[in-house]
């Protein structure tokens, strides 16, 4: 008898086996044990996903990961018109639409051995479409389920085109435990919205990120065989930086002929730099030194970029230091930081769990952070003049400070210093692994009512 899974935070069905498995492998990760019953389901076809990946306005591609490895049917759904792909017997599926029409809805249904799971997209705007779009950021999600949990619920009550991560998706990258868990519990947000994501370091402890790109890298964000890329959105771009690399090599030479491509490319009028480990922060790690050792700064001044997207410290900060705006979002669920170097550009400053919607118009981009329990932390906008609204003038010859805390990397992959990320502060409380099982159960069970 086949039963209806929907996984721990379910939205959709998928007909197959019990879905209490997928609260097991929750509980397994977190050292929990969960009612007999559980431990002896069958598990789903679909160990992961299916989620959304390289979306562009002609395209998409739609992963899954099977277990066993079984071949995959997908079919794209718009206007009464089914595209039907079909993807051989495999564990990792990647299969890419083309041929789709800009800023449209589509919906798609995976069938994989008899399991069906459903799910739909809107793709991304031509390049000179205007239509003001919006996209939601978060980032630093590893560690504490519950917490991540809650910002999933967060980000589930918001609406936007697109999902933004900062890094540090899971704490240790070569750790298959940690994609398992993380896939789900964001299973069912990233089955309609498309995540593009900066690696961070702690994806790096995997040398050279191959969870990560194998997961969420591709053509459309990630220069083949490297750890940096960039994207178009509309009448925006998004550049995805390393922020382990030494900003001496081949990393610098791509950014600054992608910058300086980007000068001149038609109908774009926004730039968003999107990297872990940033330029400028108030918190523990405080900023990133290789970048500021590379003159990084005036670069980014050069080539008028108007936004810094960075995580790594696990606090919510904006500010406009040397010229440039940034946002620093590592409240995703990783371990708070305490503000402990505050720069003197440093405009709102908070250690909370948080997701951030940005809406990007023609002329003006608004920003607004929320909590978890919905309260705003703070609304504000810039245009290409000003630093910030809250700004009392922009800021005339661009000044360059030294790094605030030395919170240096060296290059990827092997002799890079451990992150000690999880020893700062005060010791972390133990009740987070006491309520996991609660706080994962609840929504399921609301469900099941």
């Amino acid at each position: 008898m086949s039963h209806k899974v929907c996984g721990v935070f379910p939205r959709r069905c998928e007909q197959g086996t019990s879905g209490r498995v997928r609260l097991a492998r929750v509980a397994v990760a977190l050292g929990l044990v969960l009612a007999p019953a559980s431990a002896t389901a069958a598990p789903s076809v679909f160990a992961k996903g299916p989620w959304l990946s390289q979306l562009g306005p002609r395209e998409v591609t739609v992963r899954a990961e099977t277990n066993p490895p079984a071949p995959l049917t997908l079919r794209v759904t718009h206007d009464g018109k089914t595209v039907e792909l079909a993807d051989a017997a495999t564990l990792l599926h990647s299969v890419h639409a083309t041929g789709l029409e800009p800023r449209t809805r589509y919906e798609y249904a995976l069938d994989v051995s008899g399991a069906k799971v459903t799910g739909s997209f809107t793709t991304a705007p031509a390049d000179d479409d205007e239509t003001t779009f919006r996209f939601l950021v978060y980032g630093d999600n590893r560690s504490d389920a519950v917490s991540h949990a809650g910002v999933v619920r967060a980000l589930e009550q918001e609406t936007g085109d697109f999902l933004l991560n900062t890094g540090d998706l899971v704490g240790d990258g070569s750790k298959e435990s940690q994609w398992q868990l993380f896939f789900d519990i964001e299973g069912n947000l990233l089955r309609d919205r498309c995540l593009f994501a900066a690696i961070g370091n702690h994806e790096l402890e995997e040398a050279g990120g191959p969870s990560f790109t194998r997961y969420f890298g591709g053509d459309r964000t990630q220069v083949k065989g490297k750890l940096y890329g960039s994207m178009r959105w509309g009448r925006a771009r998004f550049f995805f930086l390393n922020g382990e690399a030494t900003f001496e090599g081949d990393d610098r030479s791509w950014l600054e002929d992608e910058l300086t491509r980007a000068d001149t490319e038609p109908n774009l009028r926004w730039r968003f730099i999107v990297v872990h480990n940033g330029l400028y922060a108030s918190g523990v790690h405080g900023d990133n030194k290789s970048m500021h050792d590379a003159n990084i700064p005036q670069m980014l001044l050069r080539h008028h970029v108007d936004l810094l997207i960075q995580g790594h410290d696990h606090l919510y900060e904006r500010g406009f230091e040397g010229g440039l705006r940034y946002l620093v979002s590592g409240g995703g669920g990783a371990p708070l930081y305490p503000a402990r170097n505050q720069h003197p550009g440093t405009r709102k400053i908070e250690s909370t769990h948080h997701v951030i919607s940005l809406d990007v118009a023609k002329d003006v981009v608004t920003v607004v952070a929320k909590r978890l329990d919905g309260t705003t932390i703070e609304k504000v906008g810039f245009t290409k003049d000003n630093g910030w609204d809250d700004d009392p003038a922009v800021v005339a010859r661009p000044v360059f400070p030294a790094p605030s805390a030395p919170g240096a990397t060296g290059g990827a992959g092997a002799g890079r210093e451990k992150c000690s990320c999880d020893v700062v502060g005060a010791p972390a409380s133990a009740a987070p692994f006491f309520l996991a099982p609660l706080a994962l159960l609840l929504p399921w069970l609301r469900r099941r009512r």
